[in-house]
């Protein structure tokens, strides 16, 4: 029989898809005498017409042809996993009660179809399919023949990229993190993933004897490939951190360089229990011994955060620290609920030229005294750190707030859950 005949679908409605057509040349009008030659056909339906279907019920007998006394099948995308009345975070899920289903018995020494359903309530496509993990599934050779670029390669667009071209089969992120998983699966203690990571890189760390004895309170790691990334592109580095990516409340931080195609690329990582000042001083101390040379960076950008600001005055006094202009709006407006004083704050920060500078803060002066004083009091005296008019000659290659950075932390959010232990993330 000829595999490329057309599917004979019927759209009963934008989404409705009915398979009556294709399933009875494929599977109900065949006869079976063993459970292997169904499977088979099942499997060529399954892949002519893009569906899955999973077992719903079935009944084994002790014969080794003929599995099963019978079997219901339902499409993948009727079946909810997730079981009524549980309390769960609400997610995200590819069921979507589809009703389509048959059921295949062992009727004398055949298998049969007693009943079938093959309508759907939902586009039956190679790129609607990719919302079911069985189809993006790699089998096992394919797994073994990509092991050396899981290991290796650090750009998960590399690896899905080089699935797609190699097995025409459409990988997630999400796959992507559960294959590197698995694969360094034989790493399970502290000192075997400190080892792998020395291989790969630099990795520093420090012990403290708060909140309990020789306890790890901080890391630092970089990679010898964005070690290199930052002697290329060294003048500009954004900082900042961020929560919720392991269960061990572990403080994310990341030093990001700007590129060529104005693109923010990590150069180092590193792990705090806590966010003071003397914590931010040994990330920016180890990312110096680590590049071995920071003193081609002209530029720090990050937010208002304090320990921060005066870590990277401590540690690298040549270099100038540039303000989140978005962060230092918010900080201005939460003093005021006025909107036309909101609205002049925001000019202030963001205005080109000194005389306007000067112009919106007298205008603000007159608006609302107490944030005129509050301005004088707390960020006058280091206008240089926020204004845009004041620091004519930094350099900052367009970065005028932390987004960079930030939009790398919600990358790697996608993949770190806080209820990731401090091994898995490093996996």
């Amino acid at each position: 029989m000829s595999t490329n005949r057309p599917l004979q679908v019927v759209n009963s409605s934008d989404r409705s898809t009915d398979l009556s057509g294709i399933f009875a040349e494929y599977i109900l009008g065949k006869r079976f005498f063993s459970w292997d030659e169904f499977e088979k056909s099942l499997a060529e339906f399954q892949k002519l017409s893009y569906t899955h279907y999973v077992h719903n019920c079935s009944k084994t007998i002790p014969d080794a042809r003929f599995k099963y006394a019978y079997v219901g099948f339902k499409c993948t995308f009727g079946v909810n996993r997730t079981r009524p009345g549980l309390k769960l975070k609400n997610k995200s899920s590819k069921c979507c009660n589809c009703s389509s289903s048959f059921r295949v018995v062992l009727h004398y020494s055949e298998y049969i179809i007693a009943s079938h359903n093959m309508v759907h309530n939902h586009p039956c496509s190679r790129v609607y399919m990719q919302n079911d993990p069985w189809y993006r599934r790699l089998t096992v050779e394919e797994k073994e023949n990509i092991e050396p670029l899981l290991q290796q390669s650090h750009s998960s667009d590399e690896i899905i990229m080089h699935v797609k071209e190699k097995y025409n089969k459409d990988i997630t992120r999400i796959d992507v993190k559960n294959m590197k998983a698995a694969v360094n699966k034989g790493i399970s203690s502290r000192r075997d993933i400190f080892e792998f990571l020395k291989s790969r890189g630099k990795l520093m760390e420090y012990y403290s004897d708060e909140p309990i004895r020789n306890s790890l309170t901080r890391i630092c790691f970089a990679t010898y490939e964005q070690m290199e990334l930052y002697k290329q592109f060294p003048e500009v580095v954004g900082i900042d951190s961020t929560y919720n990516t392991n269960k061990g409340k572990y403080s994310l931080f990341q030093l990001l360089v700007t590129d060529n195609f104005g693109r923010g690329r990590p150069v180092l990582f590193a792990w705090t229990r806590k966010e003071f000042k003397r914590d931010v001083v040994w990330i920016l101390d180890c990312f110096r011994q680590i590049m071995e040379d920071t003193s081609k960076t002209e530029s720090f950008i990050m937010d208002c955060a304090q320990a921060e600001i005066a870590a990277v005055k401590l540690t690298h006094r040549q270099a100038h620290i540039v303000l989140c202009s978005f962060h230092v709006c918010r900080a201005f407006c939460r003093k005021t609920r006025n909107p036309i004083v909101k609205n002049y704050l925001c000019r202030l920060v963001q205005c080109k030229r000194r005389s306007e500078f000067n112009f919106y803060f007298r205008v603000i002066s007159r608006l609302d005294a107490n944030v005129s004083q509050y301005l004088q009091r707390r960020w006058m005296h280091r206008r240089e750190l926020w204004a845009a008019c004041f620091r004519d000659n930094v350099l900052t290659f367009g970065n005028d707030t932390n987004n960079r950075v930030e939009s790398s932390h919600k990358q790697m959010k996608r993949f770190l859950q806080r209820s990731d232990s401090l091994h898995k993330i490093f996996q």
